[in-house]
């Protein structure tokens, strides 16, 4: 049907005043694209890009134009006081976004739980250098909301990806939740500020997930801003952090203080300071042994009472030692062989520093200076194992509650006193040994012609020992477990990841004392590496010692029930023994296993 005249002049006017509608007034659209330009060019001003040497990443200011946010995997190969280059965005003629000249910038902190470190901007990243402004508000984003990521995605220069918070991820190795983005994010993005629509962080891209094929996306995961918080008490910036000192300046600060308890206090300070800045077990321990080492020569006791001190010092390294061992389980440690050799160096120092130190400081002294001494250094030690086992038994009812629970309900509160009840149990097991080492000492024969003040300082130590291992054993097996336990499981994983291949498994009950099983090795040609792993099904505390054909003592795991051994040479053909001692007065069941390579 033909239209009418009036039809055809309705739709000519009705599309006039469409067209100038939209000429006249911007859409939606339009006005957003607007809004992003602004918002980019915000985070612009405080986005970095990060060369570490070993790889790429992002970061970004805030707080002020020294203090460079980035996540810990990005800088944690090259470590505390590691050098990194830093590279601001700029606008090139044309408007082209990219890269400024590199400037300097050092590793100032790594955060011991949370995917999160700290460089310090050494050089100037220009006029237009802004920190970032924050998201403040504690309430996590709500699914939904729009987001942008920032950073420099296996690319030289930077880039922005629009998306939104597509849910809520409880990670239970650092007790922290982490959003789950869709926008597109890659390996260069760690480090990255993830911001809202107005430029403000509200987190920071940690990794990325990639999901089934089937499903075709990536989940970029990001850290709230307010575990960016955590870093800083307020807003004082790199000012805020604990203060980075090498071994050879903590050992200067030593070496220029007045002797006794002036250089004993530079010690304790020393020694906090490594536990407080080094961001892993393997860096502290390394440094922990030079630290022991340097300052020994230095230090030469002057009163009973720097004795007392000297002991206290060894005691809070053993609490902190073993808070630090369930916080590396937690995160997914596992055995690793040179983590273990470095725990052994560090144990045999600890175990002979504060002696010797006793031992140089006799000299000159009057006999009832030394002996008073020595009691001073014990007294501590009777003290602490009988303050170690105070409320084992609720402890054991909050882990058994604890440990059961639904990983998605495991709060952060909970996982605070997870660790914290696990870190008193591994305490008590600390203490036992040291205890059991002063004991030692105090059944030496010739202690009955010492005066009754020295005898009765090792007798108070026996006595604490005594009472402790008693609350010790009367606790729940399954809870005492907890402490002593040798992760059989994932030493297993280990072994067969460092090349080790099962040879042989055997089950003995072993009653109270020794029991020695002799094997035949007798492959020729080579020489081979030997892994030894032995549990007790009930958890009872057995030592394993390897003796070679010789008579010789290879290893031992005395001091270390959790690790096996690893890596004993043995000759191409030879007996040799396997000695289990069983520490209890029931019999068990020993499950033993041999391993070669």
């Amino acid at each position: 049907m033909r239209n009418s005249p009036t039809m055809h002049w309705k739709r000519i006017l009705t599309c006039a005043i469409a067209f100038v509608i939209s000429a006249g007034f911007p859409g939606a659209a339009t006005a957003r694209e607007d809004d992003l330009v602004k918002t980019i060019r915000i985070v612009d001003q405080a986005l970095v890009h990060i060369d570490t040497g070993n790889g790429f990443g992002s970061g970004f200011l805030i707080h002020d134009n020294e203090t460079l946010v980035t996540n810990r995997h990005v800088v944690e190969s090259i470590g505390l006081n590691g050098s990194v280059k830093l590279r601001p965005v700029i606008v090139r003629a044309g408007g082209m976004s990219d890269l400024g000249a590199p400037i300097e910038g050092s590793v100032r902190y790594i955060h011991p739980e949370f995917d999160l470190a700290i460089i310090e901007v050494t050089g100037d990243l220009g006029p237009t250098a802004r920190p970032l402004p924050m998201y403040t508000d504690s309430l996590l984003l709500p699914r939904g909301s729009s987001i942008l990521v920032h950073g420099f995605p296996g690319m030289m220069s930077p880039t922005t990806s629009q998306g939104i918070v597509s849910g809520h991820h409880r990670e239970f190795s650092d007790g922290s939740t982490y959003y789950l983005l869709d926008a597109a994010a890659g390996s260069g993005s760690s480090g990255g500020p993830v911001t809202d629509l107005e430029g403000r962080l509200v987190a920071v891209a940690s990794k990325v997930y990639d999901a089934p094929e089937d499903l075709g996306f990536k989940w970029c995961y990001a850290l709230p801003s307010h575990d960016v918080n955590t870093i800083f008490g307020d807003d004082t910036g790199i000012k805020n952090l604990p203060s980075l000192l090498s071994v050879q300046e903590l050992i200067a600060e030593i070496r220029n203080s007045d002797q006794g308890s002036d250089r004993i206090n530079s010690v304790k300070r020393g020694l906090q300071t490594l536990m407080k800045t080094r961001p892993d077990l393997k860096t502290f321990f390394i440094d922990y042994i030079e630290f022991l080492n340097g300052s020994r020569p230095l230090i030469v006791l002057q009163r009973p009472s720097d004795a007392r001190d000297i002991m206290q010092i060894m005691l809070d390294i053993g609490r902190e030692s073993a808070r630090w061992g369930v916080e590396y389980s937690m995160r997914g440690g596992t055995f690793d062989p040179e983590l273990e050799t470095l725990i052994r160096q560090a144990d045999e120092i600890s175990k002979n520093w504060g002696m010797i130190l006793i031992e140089n400081s006799f000299r000159g002294k009057s006999e009832d200076t030394q002996i008073d001494m020595v009691v001073e250094m014990i007294k501590p030690l009777a003290q602490q194992l009988r303050n170690s086992t105070i409320g084992l038994n609720a402890i054991c009812e909050r882990l058994e509650v604890l440990y059961v629970a639904n990983e998605m309900e495991f709060r952060a509160a909970d996982r605070k006193r997870f660790i914290s009840d696990l870190s008193q149990l591994a305490t008590v097991a600390t203490y036992l040994k040291m205890g059991e080492s002063i004991e030692m000492l105090g059944s030496n024969p010739e202690l009955r012609k010492a005066p009754e003040r020295l005898r009765n300082a090792f007798n108070d130590v026996s006595d604490a020992l005594a009472s402790t291992t008693q609350a010790w054993e009367s606790i729940d097996p399954a809870c005492r477990s907890l402490a002593e336990e040798d992760m059989a499981g994932d030493l297993r994983m280990n072994l067969m990841s460092l090349g080790f291949v099962l040879a042989e498994e055997d089950i003995y009950q072993i009653e109270p004392g020794r029991t020695t099983v002799s094997f035949e090795v007798t492959r020729t040609g080579r020489i081979q590496n030997m892994g030894i792993l032995g549990e007790s099904t009930d958890s009872v505390d057995i030592d394993i010692h390897l003796i070679d054909p010789a008579g010789n003592l290879v290893d031992t795991d005395e001091e270390y029930d959790y690790a096996p051994i690893v890596g004993a040479e043995i000759p191409a053909i030879g007996r040799w023994n396997i000695i289990l001692i069983n520490n209890h007065d029931v019999t068990t069941e020993v499950v033993l296993q041999k391993w070669l390579k």
